[in-house]
């Protein structure tokens, strides 16, 4: 386990993959608790953002020091991701097929591998992987731009496809419509990008002026939500909303959807660090920053759950029980996973399967 890996960030990263897990699994819960989860959902913005400040912090003096090795390094990281999505379309989304058609098909399954491996099929879980691909592919130029101080061409560019996606969201997609349209989404990542850059120079990923930002954060979340809950609040405001087609929108992402989830995202960010030096040696922050740092396996085992609690609803229809149970086991097990992981890391245990898992998400 590195050591020099910035505790904070990880925070970040793990209520956004805490968020993901109970967006995944709202349905279970009481309708109140459902909606509050659903309504709030900040998990891919989340995603897409801490990765690009990533990317800017830690790629970027890399990639100034040494343009060739940071490049492949990238690349390596963008196959690995391939290779998951591969094994996961293999290991999960062919069986649900199978299951779901109810016989084999061996021409079905032929055009089912084939629209899932070229990233044309949206099946549930399985559609978030594609989004990043492209991202990490483009990465190297983004870096570029940075290291050449042209942070402002990088985030007009990007400003610039997620205006013209506004009147067509798919106009790079093809088959079935993206639930993430990366020409959106990309807004977010870039963001991280130069959040990154920012972040590097000042030698921290906290705030300076922590106190101020987090009134301000306050301020525009309690706007933001007054915005979001208007038609439960005041139908007025519904009305003129209305009148003008004014709508918070994530699926797919518009102008408003991209207030919402920022707002939301700054207030998590300016709270987290305004309160830091208070919750960092909580077992909170231990659990939590366990799962940020781990991701991307916290992602895959939550993947596997996921879709065998659906493999039950198929088989013997929905039971709250199996349900619940196999929610308990998704956080329990990834946990003792995760700990155990982390330990023979530690030890630089040379087994084949923690090599096997080491090599594909380290």
């Amino acid at each position: 386990m590195n050591d020099n890996r910035d505790t904070f960030i990880d925070f970040l990263r793990g209520l956004a993959i805490v968020d993901m897990i109970l967006v995944h699994y709202a349905g279970n819960f009481p309708e109140v608790i459902s909606k509050f989860i659903i309504y709030h959902d900040i998990a891919m913005e989340g995603f897409l953002l801490l990765s690009g400040v990533i990317v800017g912090m830690h790629y970027l003096p890399l990639f100034i020091a040494d343009r060739s090795s940071t490049v492949k390094t990238i690349y390596l990281r963008t196959f690995k991701l391939c290779l998951i999505q591969y094994i996961m379309i293999v290991s999960i989304s062919l069986p649900e097929f199978i299951l779901r058609s109810g016989s084999i098909d061996c021409a079905g399954i032929g055009d089912f591998l084939l629209d899932s491996f070229t990233f044309s099929n949206q099946i549930g879980l399985i559609h978030i992987l594609p989004t990043f691909i492209p991202l990490f592919i483009l990465s190297p130029l983004f870096i570029y731009l940075l290291s050449r101080n042209f942070d402002y061409i990088l985030l007009l560019g990007s400003a610039f496809f997620f205006l013209i996606a506004q009147w067509n969201p798919y106009l790079f997609n093809y088959d079935d419509k993206t639930i993430f349209p990366v020409v959106l989404w990309q807004i977010y990542f870039v963001a991280g990008c130069c959040l990154g850059k920012v972040a590097l120079g000042n030698g921290t990923s906290m705030p300076r002026h922590k106190r101020a930002l987090f009134i301000v954060s306050l301020i525009t979340l309690t706007a933001a939500l007054f915005f979001r809950h208007s038609t439960s609040i005041c139908p007025l405001i519904a009305t003129f909303m209305n009148r003008y087609s004014i709508s918070i929108q994530r699926f797919p992402l518009n102008i408003y959807g991209l207030i919402w989830g920022s707002l939301l995202w700054l207030f998590i960010y300016m709270a987290a660090a305004q309160f830091w030096s208070g919750i960092r040696n909580t077992k909170f922050v231990d659990w939590t920053a366990l799962f940020g740092r781990n991701s991307l396996m916290t992602f895959v085992l939550h993947v596997y759950f996921a879709k065998t609690i659906s493999f039950t609803h198929i088989l013997f229809g929905s039971n709250m029980t199996i349900n619940y149970t196999g929610i308990l086991l998704n956080i329990g097990v990834t946990y003792y996973l995760l700990l155990k992981y982390e330990q023979a890391l530690k030890e630089n245990q040379h087994g084949l399967f923690f090599r096997t898992a080491k090599w594909l998400f380290k």
